[in-house]
């Protein structure tokens, strides 16, 4: 069924302290909500699922333009707590003003799914089958706005990535393992290999976990470290 799968790059300070956290109350709607980020951070700081069959994930986009909005990770701790469906997240998203960078992309258990790009100006969004975001905003009419800092890897190399994905996405059927597999990917590993999975060198960003929701079974397959060791934890919503 659906999924939502994320990488997750970062300092290397970062490294050892990537977290799963189970967020129950009575102000969260959806039920329940499992999210990963790192320790002491705010709730769904990287990724996460509902008990709905919600589930999103980010990625750091720089930018030109901000202003006062939603912070994106407020952001998605508040639809994961409130929203079922893509439907109702992307209608929360465009009814409220964003402090611009970074996307999101989701799906939910009915099948629906979209990528979101946080622009200060207004979110613009993609729908499904198959959608993916790398370190780089990609729509027409906003891809002036991604800042390119001079040195940086994962934003030094997010086309090529955002291309891998583009050829090896769309019309295939995806499973845990095989997302697991593609996520491991390192450069060099085969001739048009992208890095998926980063090592970083010197102060470089390099990945620090790996998140696989399923969306209709509310899991998230879950490796704390590179995905390429092959350490993974699985975790259940009770729905």
């Amino acid at each position: 069924g659906p999924m939502v799968v994320k990488n997750r790059d970062y300092s290397g300070l970062h490294l050892g302290i990537q977290q799963v956290a189970l967020h129950t109350g009575p102000d969260i709607a959806t039920g329940a909500m499992l999210c990963v980020g790192s320790l002491g951070s705010p709730g769904a700081y990287s990724s996460g699922i509902n008990a709905a069959g919600l589930a999103l994930a980010d990625t750091q986009v720089a930018v030109a333009t901000h202003r006062v909005g939603w912070l994106r990770y407020f952001l998605m701790t508040r639809i994961l707590a409130t929203c079922a469906s893509v439907a109702a997240a992307v209608d929360f998203i465009r009814r409220v003003p964003h402090a611009g960078g970074g996307t999101l992309v989701l799906a939910d258990a009915g099948g629906a799914v979209a990528a979101v790009e946080l622009a200060a100006a207004g979110p613009q969004v993609t729908t499904g089958p198959v959608v993916w975001r790398t370190n780089h905003y990609v729509l027409p009419g906003l891809e002036a706005e991604t800042l390119y800092p001079f040195g940086d890897l994962v934003v030094g190399n997010s086309a090529v990535r955002f291309e891998y994905l583009r050829e090896r996405l769309p019309g295939r059927p995806w499973t845990t393992a095989g997302a697991a597999q593609l996520m491991r990917t390192h450069a060099g590993s085969a001739p048009d290999a992208a890095p998926l999975c980063q090592h970083g060198d010197g102060g470089d960003s390099e990945t620090l976990s790996s998140s696989i929701y399923s969306c209709t079974l509310r899991t998230l397959t879950f490796s704390e470290g590179r995905p390429c060791i092959g350490r993974w934890l699985k975790y259940r919503l009770s729905t």
